[in-house]
């Protein structure tokens, strides 16, 4: 079977690529060969992606522990695009991809298992937007929130990178 997937990897949709690889990862699949294709996939397919796809990407690539450097590169850019385009409305079309601060902690958990997320612009701009995307509270104290949101979030992706990535010399 896995002599045939790269052959229905580049047929596949994001959902088909995402879905392939969280499969993969809740099984405990490993075949490298696989794992590398579906990466390389996901790069190619990134702009593509829907944020949700992305964010089960990611975790499917970080539970794997495959540190796939483009496909990581492409996804957490890609969820920054959407998350963007989420939080200015006016440029928004109905028809856009919806980014949930599920998606972003998803990413963020994701890239803190990732050795080659720690130099991607894009996860420290999806940490920073993390505050943005939560919905407004019901009392006036919004301003408060999202910048104790924020600090939280910030905090969560340093000590996720801390205690998950092995040290490099």
């Amino acid at each position: 079977a896995a002599t045939r997937l790269p052959t229905l990897l580049s047929d596949m949709t994001p959902k088909g690529l995402s879905e392939t690889a969280a499969v993969m990862a809740a099984s405990g699949t490993w075949i490298p060969s696989a794992l590398e294709d579906l990466g390389g996939n996901a790069a190619l397919k990134a702009p593509f992606f829907h944020a949700t796809q992305a964010a089960v990407m990611l975790a499917a690539l970080g539970r794997a522990r495959w540190d796939h450097p483009q496909a990581v590169h492409a996804l957490l850019g890609r969820l920054a695009a959407c998350a963007r385009q989420q939080l200015r409305p006016a440029y928004t079309s109905p028809r856009a991809p919806q980014c949930s601060l599920i998606d972003v902690a998803l990413a963020i958990r994701a890239a803190s298992r990732l050795p080659s997320s720690i130099d991607v612009p894009a996860l420290k701009e999806l940490v920073a937007l993390s505050a943005e995307l939560l919905p407004p509270p019901a009392n006036s104290g919004e301003g408060a929130a999202k910048h104790a949101a924020a600090a939280a979030a910030e905090r969560m992706a340093e000590s996720s990178a801390e205690s998950e990535m092995p040290a490099t010399e």
